[in-house]
């Protein structure tokens, strides 16, 4: 498995506990009128918590196009290749 795929599959989990974190105090808040009091603590904790779910997705999505970035992708030549030989009229 490239390293790519492997940053994505380990990070990915991280996103999707920010996110099931702020579901979670979203409802704990509900089920808890007593919180309310703080609720506009519970607010900023819940986009705190979205915003870094955020952030980590931005970083691995930058991360993928930095690797991507840093190897020649060599299907784009295999497909000018394939397309130079059918217009040549070489079997395909």
């Amino acid at each position: 498995m490239s390293a790519r795929q492997m940053s994505y599959y380990y990070g990915q989990p991280l996103v999707h506990c920010y996110l099931l974190h702020a579901e979670w105090l979203t409802l704990m808040l509900a089920e808890k009128p007593e919180w309310r009091v703080h609720a506009d603590l519970w607010r900023e904790v819940v986009a705190a918590s979205i915003q870094a779910g955020e952030n980590a997705q931005s970083h691995l999505l930058s991360m993928q196009e930095y690797a991507s970035g840093a190897r020649p992708d060599h299907r784009h030549q295999m497909d000018a290749d394939k397309a130079s030989a059918t217009a040549g009229g070489a079997p395909g």
